[in-house]
This record gives structure tokens, C-alpha cells and sequence, in this order.
């Protein structure tokens, strides 16, 4: 006997939003995203979810982006109460914090060349404000804030990576958790001491771990070609931020062109629009195009897709297969700090 099928949903069909998609990927958890499993919790089809987000790795970046944006990360007080090596251990707390309710999150904002220019945005604000509250250099603010974010989400991301792994009694794991966790604080405390002996020369001469600098990720992603409404949004607020930051960057286009998509007109309106108004700082600021190609059979193909591309935005383009082969582009062609 065939299982009789669900009655067709009538009326509008469900918006897909990026704060749906995400709100969606928070719900499963990041090492758990399908596009199967968000395309069902959004009550769509997964082709409808691929007009949105063109490739799983995608989906997960733009889960962890919201993840990060929704992060309230702790500000100090106003008028400060305690030291700065006091407010270090808050954050440190609320990094680990941070970690142990998001699994998976630790590879989207500790690497450079993820994470993306409204991550760094908001990490560089931070950073200011710390500054300022405190009474101290913009660069030792920066330093101290990295040493600290850096250590304590690798060493986070492995407490929790292992605990949860061995197949052992719940009340077992919860006991070794507690004595990891205990280690990871001590250890943290004894790193933000040392930071803070630090000298402003050592700092200034390359000590820094300039986690997550804007100058350290000079890309403006376009993370699906046609592009949507949303998507174009994105992409434009994030060369915008790069622009206004004085910085150089290099376009990147993520995923392979789909060219049974015809794309949102209104999208490829604003990208038009915004082009024109922005014609001088894109000028002076974008380096060069990157089309990423993880396929050799298709390699020619894009390569030929980039020459009217060049013309369009009057800039060197090249194809890349992986991340190395980015970075050596973008070497190539942005001016190092």
C-alpha cells in the first residue's frame, strides 16, 4: 500500500530569508547542516534554498556569520569597573562561552581567509572600544583582544571537540568537561598575564597575532553568481566597508556561474547603481577578480569567462582551484600594510 503523500501547501510560498536560512542552521547546529535538513525546516525545496545559497560550504558560512552577529560580545563598563586584565577575563569567559554553544563555529572566525568583512568590522569596533575605555593604543587593544580570542577559541573548540567524542557515561563526561574546563581557564589566566607584561615595542615589532585584521582578509566574496537581491546586498555592503576602511581588496567569486539562472534583475539594478556612485573608491581600492574552479575539466572554460569580466570592472582577473592559489593572487596584486 503507497503512503498516501502531505496535501500541497496553498496560498504564498514560504519567503526564504538569509536570517531564515539562518535562523534555520542555528536550530541544527553547524556540524549537522544538510541542505536537505534546512530546506525541510524551511518547509522549501532544496532548489529553492540553491537560488539563495549556491553550495553547502556556503550555507555553513552564512549560518556562522549570523552566529557571529548575533554574538553579544561583552562591553565594558561605563565608568569602567576593574582593570583591563579583569575585563580580559571576561572575555576570555564569554569566548569559551561563545564556543561550547555553537560546535563548529571555531573554523569560521579564527581563520583569516573565512571570515568576512562584516566579521571584521565588528571585531575592529570592539577593538576601538576597548581602547578607548581603557586608555590604551588602538595596536595594544588589538593585540590583546587576538592574543586572547585566538588561544581560547582554539583551546575551547578542543575541549569541548573531545569531551564530547568518547563514548563514555554522561556523568563521566560531564566530570572530565569540568576538569578540562578548569585547565583551559588557568591556562587562559596565565596567557593574558604575559600579554599584558608585553611592551608596546614588542608589540609594534610583529609580535601581534593581528587575528582577524581587516588588513589580513583584503576579499569582497560574491558567494553565488547570478546574483540575488540579498546576496548583491551583501556583496556591496562589504566592499563598501572595505572602500571606507581604505583598504585594497580582491573580488572573489565563490561558486560557478549557473547559467539557467537568469538572476534577480533588480539585484544586477543595484550592483549597476552602486558601481556608478562608487566608480572612484572601487577604482582606487579593488585589485583584481578572482573565479574559484575546483574542477581542471572547467578551468579553460572560466578562464574565458574572465576576460569580458576584466573589461567590466577594468581589473586584472585570474582563476583560482584553492586557497593557495588565491592568496598568491592576492599577494600578486594587493599592496601589503
Amino acid at each position: 500500500m503507497q503512503t498516501p503523500q502531505a496535501p500541497a501547501l496553498r496560498g504564498r510560498p514560504p519567503t526564504i530569508t538569509r536570517a531564515r536560512i539562518a535562523d534555520a542552521g542555528i536550530q541544527i547546529g553547524l556540524p549537522n547542516i544538510t541542505f536537505v535538513g534546512v530546506a525541510s525546516a524551511l518547509n522549501v525545496s532544496q532548489m529553492a534554498l540553491y537560488k539563495h545559497v549556491g553550495n553547502l560550504e556556503g550555507l555553513k558560512q552564512l549560518v556562522a556569520e549570523e552566529i557571529f552577529s548575533r554574538w553579544q560580545v561583552p562591553r565594558a563598563k561605563s565608568p569602567v569597573q576593574g582593570s583591563l586584565e579583569d575585563y580580559l577575563q571576561v572575555f576570555s569567559a564569554a569566548t569559551q562561552a561563545f564556543v561550547k554553544a555553537n560546535p563548529g563555529i571555531t573554523p569560521y572566525v579564527i581563520r583569516r581567509l573565512v571570515a568576512t568583512p562584516s566579521m571584521l568590522d565588528k571585531i575592529r569596533e570592539h577593538q576601538e572600544h576597548i581602547a578607548q575605555a581603557y586608555g590604551v593604543s588602538f595596536e595594544r587593544s588589538r593585540y590583546l583582544m587576538g592574543t586572547v580570542a585566538f588561544h581560547c577559541l582554539a583551546l575551547a573548540d578542543t575541549v569541548y571537540a573531545v569531551a564530547g567524542r568518547e563514548p563514555r557515561v554522561a556523568v563521566e563526561r560531564v566530570v572530565e568537561e569540568v576538569e578540562m574546563e578548569g585547565i583551559l581557564q588557568l591556562g587562559m589566566t596565565a596567557l593574558i598575564q604575559g600579554a599584558l607584561a608585553m611592551n608596546e615595542h614588542d608589540i609594534s615589532s610583529g609580535i601581534s597575532t593581528q587575528f582577524l585584521d581587516t588588513s589580513a582578509l583584503p576579499m569582497a566574496r560574491v558567494r553565488e553568481f547570478p546574483l540575488t537581491m540579498e546576496l548583491a546586498t551583501q556583496w556591496l555592503d562589504d566592499m563598501e566597508t572595505l572602500i571606507k576602511a581604505e583598504q585594497e581588496f580582491v573580488l572573489v567569486y565563490e561558486s560557478l556561474p549557473d547559467p539557467s539562472n537568469p538572476g534577480d534583475p533588480e539585484g544586477r539594478k543595484r550592483v549597476v547603481l552602486w558601481l556608478k556612485a562608487h566608480r572612484d573608491g572601487f577604482g582606487r581600492y579593488c585589485r583584481g577578480m578572482v573565479m574559484m574552479c575546483e574542477d581542471p575539466t572547467l578551468r579553460e572554460g572560466m578562464q574565458a569567462m574572465v576576460e569580458p569580466l576584466e573589461k567590466v570592472y577594468r581589473v586584472p582577473g585570474g582563476v583560482a582551484s584553492n586557497a593557495d592559489e588565491l592568496r598568491e593572487f592576492i599577494q600578486k596584486w594587493v599592496t601589503p600594510n
